[in-house]
């Protein structure tokens, strides 16, 4: 059984989900709610619940959703995984790496292995919602290593390039 804290809309609950063979149930407190995936495309879920069927949809922004066509801002945190997150972030920073500071997609690598790079100058270029972002050096430094290629996903956390 997985705990997950959820906020939506600034209110705040404790959720434990356990998988089920065709869905999840959901516990909240002493509620216990049933969740039947019927379809499950990208950015896209189907889910019916006893009060009927819902269609969830990632939103056009980070942290929002569109449950039925209303879009709600929603904030996860699952027990451990922030911590845990936290910890290789730390680690990574203090041995002289970049980590990717939102998910995306990297479109551009200018930095090159070997190159010495000033705080400030482009090192990688990730999209995220439809937008470029220049991930720049934070200190003067060599490039020891890329840890990403042209096409590669990122996870908010992910390393990208280690600088000595």
């Amino acid at each position: 059984m997985k705990v997950v804290k959820i906020r939506v809309d600034g209110y705040e609950e404790t959720l434990k989900l356990e998988r089920r063979e065709d869905g999840f149930l959901v516990k909240v407190r002493d509620i216990e709610i049933p969740l039947k995936i019927i379809r499950n495309k990208p950015g896209t879920l189907l889910v019916e619940a006893p009060d009927g069927i819902h269609k969830i949809e990632l939103g056009t922004r980070p942290g929002t959703l569109c449950i039925n066509g209303e879009p709600v801002i929603v904030d996860l945190y699952i027990e451990g995984f922030e911590e845990t997150r936290r910890k290789g972030e730390e680690t990574t920073a203090r041995a002289g790496g970049v980590v990717s500071p939102m998910p995306g997609r990297v479109v551009k690598i200018v930095a090159e292995v070997g190159s010495k790079v000033k705080k400030g100058d482009p090192l990688i270029v990730i999209e995220s919602m439809k937008m470029e972002n220049i991930i720049s050096a934070p200190s003067d430094g060599i490039v020891k290593k890329i840890h990403v290629t042209v096409g590669s996903t990122v996870n908010k956390g992910d390393p990208l390039v280690e600088i000595g």
